[in-house]
């Protein structure tokens, strides 16, 4: 015998009219679609097997599951109960993430509708057929939706009995997929979790207990119910054990324990209102009878699920919109980077164009520092300060300089007597530099008289000074180009989308990118060609002044050292009173500078001076000319022109397409972002329409009672705040199936909370306590005693 289907003046017992205004909430986001874009409040029906799941399932929605042989328990059995103006009774497969896409779009072809219940098991069996299980349990979620005018918002999820071992018809990996399944279901931290435990077994023994703790450690969101009750013994330890847990005292539960004495399916074949008037009667005496009525029976179990769901989606009510205005942005953002569809050509130019534009826009800016767009702001980043292209180069620049002047030069010339090695350079002293060179004269010697030297020789000293530029500019023409390319790279993804950036990358910047390394570095080649493979050559008069300071500083630290020999310990910087007996003979012989006997060493010295001399000039030009006609010209200079606007008119068809053509995969994306969008603006307006006064009820709340510590006493599980325990719900009537303000509240809307008497009142604390009283339909609110005298606005 098939039950009779409950009519919905039972369900109202779940959905009373005070609280169908959250409901209307959270279903209309649901009916849009945002349940698979943000988690929604709802009811988890779970327990092991044959704990009585889709009875308790069947007592509280009133829709009769075929419960023999456990058809509706193989998976995931999703009830929505809509409110419509036609009845209808729809069964659809939701198919799991893990299949392919063909099985997909098989399983979401699956569609069978149905007027009478009796049809049912039949239309489940085909559905498990569908889903062509290879296990005996499935991931994919069985979804019946029965519309109708009598029918209220509600959406209850029968999750599979938990197995507690295999067997011939269960094997191990069924075991593991039933645990996985339902913990992913009930570890969502804004569902309700109804764990049904039956009294026939040890509850300390049933799976279901561990796994709501393991995901609720605190039982904040977990009612426990008990079934089969009747099959205990009356007055034996077993009952008494399970009264104790029913009184929360064994497994305490924030939101409690129920019990319910459900129908035997396979001996007593009751319509649901028989079922009810059956419990009553066993709840009317022996043990179960002390418990109170509120904790028993269908009738106190749907008006507790009742406040609690609506206390559930309060709290999470404010989150939930914070939640889907991000999603919403987000969303929107993905879809400004894909751009407007491209199908045609003069669609794909005009794209390629605003490419174009952004991107000589961009490139401006990060060349010339100017760092006012958005895109630049994050510069305590890595990436946010890459993208100052200017700032990095800079950087670069000043970097290589210093690099090459302290670690350019082959040897370091010391006028101590200090010997060693420094990263890149021998260190000399003078003396031992100047016999070094003393070598090369007389390797070099020709027609020249005593005491002069072959120019060769400076050419030759130079060149071996100057040895290590061409690795260290080609070593920072390289970074300069590394960074410019990743500087790059990172514009075009900002600028165009994804699948577009990659082919417009690749396609038209690498090959200049890299062209442009290859040109700067046949350049530095070039610039290094002086320095190298000719004579030295300079008409700086910078020369004369550097070779003249270099005889001038060796002069005075003679003449230091000798005075100090002379007199002592004397300071340099000012007067010093010193009393000696000095030789001035032997101390004008010292002053006086000695003249050099050794031709080739006199020479030598000549050569040393002048060679420290033109390494100066020649350094600070060749700095200037790495700088300036490399990275500025051959670097910087070229990168507007890569891609511009006039360069995308002159490409053909073909090019065009093949660099802002939009695939498939793409098309699919777009109008995915696009339905996305309008769910998640649909939920936004739902929000705002629905959400809205309880939203300001809560902070008017707050702000009355500065006093509340605001964490504990607002937030939710998931962060949100929670305005339900802080006052009474908002009262409302129903009218024709629509929810209309209750008198009390209109009245309070209507004559005394005008924009006129909000502008009036200076008070805040007095303002939100009024605003509060209205949203809540409190008949009374607060005295204008409170308000201070203050004039109008």
């Amino acid at each position: 015998m098939v039950t009779k289907l409950r009519t919905a003046q039972g369900l109202q017992e779940l959905c009373p009219a005070v609280q169908m205004s959250l409901l209307d909430t959270v279903d209309s986001l649901r009916l849009h679609g945002l349940s698979s874009m943000v988690p929604l409040p709802q009811i988890l029906v779970c327990g092991d097997q044959s704990s009585g799941k889709s009875s308790v399932l069947e007592s509280i929605s009133g829709v009769p599951f075929p419960v023999q042989g456990s058809l509706c328990t193989r998976f995931p059995t999703e009830l929505i109960l809509r409110r419509t103006k036609s009845a209808s009774i729809v069964i659809s497969i939701v198919p799991h993430d893990a299949r392919s896409e063909a099985r997909k779009a098989e399983l979401h072809a699956f569609h069978a509708e149905m007027t009478d219940f009796n049809e049912l098991p039949r239309l489940i069996e085909q559905a498990k057929g569908a889903m062509d299980m290879q296990h005996a349990f499935s991931e994919d979620i069985l979804r019946i939706k029965i519309s109708g005018p009598d029918r209220p918002h509600l959406t209850i999820v029968d999750l599979p009995g938990l197995i507690h071992s295999e067997n011939k018809h269960q094997s191990a990996s069924d075991v593991e997929l039933i645990q996985r399944l339902v913990t992913r279901y009930i570890k969502q931290k804004r569902s309700i979790i109804l764990a049904v435990v039956s009294a026939k077994n040890d509850y300390a023994n049933q799976i279901v207990l561990k796994l709501a703790r393991m995901v609720d450690p605190n039982g904040m969101r977990t009612l426990g119910v008990i079934t089969k009750p009747d099959a205990l013994h009356a007055a034996s330890e077993s009952e008494q054990s399970f009264l104790s847990l029913a009184r929360n005292h064994e497994v305490p539960f924030r939101l409690g324990w129920h019990v319910l004495r459900n129908r035997d399916t396979e001996r007593e074949a009751w319509t649901l209102d028989e079922r009810d008037a059956q419990e009553a009667h066993f709840f009317s005496s022996g043990a179960w009878a002390t418990l109170a009525p509120e904790c028993r029976g269908i009738a106190s179990l749907r008006a507790r699920l009742s406040k609690v769901l609506v206390q559930r989606i309060s709290r999470e009510l404010p989150n939930l919109v914070k939640e889907i205005d991000a999603l919403s942005k987000k969303c929107q953002d993905s879809l400004d980077k894909l751009g407007k569809a491209r199908t045609t050509s003069g669609e794909q130019r005009a794209y390629l164009i605003e490419i174009s534009q952004a991107y000589q826009e961009l490139i401006q800016n990060a060349t010339t520092g100017t760092y006012t767009d958005p895109y630049f702001r994050e510069s305590a980043t890595s990436d946010g300060y890459e993208n100052r292209l200017r700032a990095v180069l800079q950087n670069y620049n000043r970097e290589f300089a210093k690099k090459i002047t302290e670690c350019g030069q082959r040897y370091e010339i010391n006028t101590d007597k200090a010997k060693g090695a420094g990263a890149r350079n021998d260190i000399l002293t003078r003396e031992q530099y100047i016999d070094k060179i003393v070598s090369t004269i007389e390797q070099h010697r020709g027609t020249e008289l005593a005491g002069m030297y072959n120019p060769a020789i400076v050419t030759e000293l130079f060149q071996e000074l100057s040895m290590a530029w061409g690795d260290l500019a080609k070593l920072h023409v390289r970074k300069v180009c590394k960074a410019t390319y990743q500087c790059l790279k990172r514009m075009v993804d900002h600028i165009a989308d994804s699948a577009a950036a990659k082919t417009i990358f690749y396609g038209m910047f690498k090959p200049r990118l890299d062209a442009m390394e290859k040109n700067s570095l046949a350049k530095l080649s070039e610039l290094l060609k002086p320095y190298q493979k000719s004579h030295p050559i300079t008409y700086d008069q910078g020369f004369i002044k550097a070779r003249e300071t270099i005889l001038q500083q060796r002069e005075e630290a003679r003449v230091i050292a000798t005075l100090k020999d002379a007199f002592g310990d004397i300071c340099m910087d000012g007067g010093t009173l010193v009393r000696a007996t000095i030789d001035f003979q032997k101390l004008i012989q010292n002053l006086v500078p000695r003249q050099e006997f050794d031709a080739d060493r006199s020479a030598a010295a000549n050569v040393l001076d002048c060679v420290l001399a033109y390494y100066q000039t020649a350094l600070s030009r060749f700095i200037d000319d790495v700088t300036v006609k490399i990275i500025e010209i051959c670097v910087v200079g070229k990168l507007r022109e890569i891609l511009t606007p006039m360069s995308i008119f002159k490409l053909d068809d073909e090019s065009i397409s093949s660099f802002a053509g939009e695939s498939e995969a793409c098309r699919v994306t777009r109008e995915g972002l696009i339905a996305k969008r309008k769910a998640l603006q649909d939920g936004s307006t739902v929000c705002n329409t629905l959400a809205a006064p309880f939203i300001h009820a809560l902070q008017a709340e707050y702000d009355a009672k500065g006093d509340l510590d605001y964490e504990s006493a607002f937030f939710s599980d998931t962060g949100s705040a929670d305005f339900v325990s802080m006052g009474d719900m908002p009262t409302c009537n129903v009218k024709n199936g629509h929810h209309v303000p209750s008198p009390a509240r209109k009245k309070s809307h209507e004559e005394k909370l005008g924009f006129e008497w909000l502008h009036t009142v200076s008070s805040k604390k007095y303002k939100n306590k009024k605003k509060k009283a209205v949203l809540l339909g409190e008949s009374e609110p607060p005295s204008s005693q409170d308000a201070p005298e203050v004039e109008s606005i």
